[in-house]
């Protein structure tokens, strides 16, 4: 039986709003990530084989049309953006070396850390920039004007 009292209660809709509001950013939050992780895996797309590289694009195009990822989808995709770290960190670690002396925090050049699209983002590793400056270094070359 529905209790309209508690329906109409301010303390009762504040809590449900609170809580609502609370599963809806986590939500968000988990989104992001899995978002982060996607682009990571289309950055470092050539390096994929084909059927990484298909569900990748399934990944992305679920994302993109609103629809949630499966878990066996979503733990493959993060076990992938986790082997395409390990693979590519030889790279970055020598893109770091090169152009910031070591320091994850420093930036490159030619690809400022405040062109970065994820660079005011909350929860992103901020040494996950130099991920998204090998790809453009990749693109554009390591001397180019952004």
């Amino acid at each position: 039986m529905i209790d309209f009292k508690k329906l109409n209660d301010p303390k009762w809709q504040a809590q449900v709003r609170k809580e609502r509001e609370e599963r809806e950013a986590k939500a968000e939050a988990h989104e992001k990530m899995l978002r982060r992780e996607l682009n990571l895996c289309l950055e470092a797309d050539e390096t994929l084989a084909q059927n990484e590289r298909s569900l990748v694009r399934n990944c992305q195009h679920r994302l993109n049309t609103g629809a949630l990822l499966s878990e066996p989808q979503e733990k493959w995709l993060l076990d992938i953006a986790k082997r395409v770290r390990t693979v590519l960190a030889e790279k970055v670690k020598a893109l770091v070396s090169r152009h910031a002396n070591g320091d994850t925090q420093g930036q490159h050049p030619a690809y400022p850390r405040s062109d970065w699209p994820l660079a005011k983002e909350a929860g992103v590793d901020p040494a996950d920039y130099w991920f998204w400056v090998l790809r453009l270094v990749d693109v554009f070359g390591d001397e180019a004007s952004a």
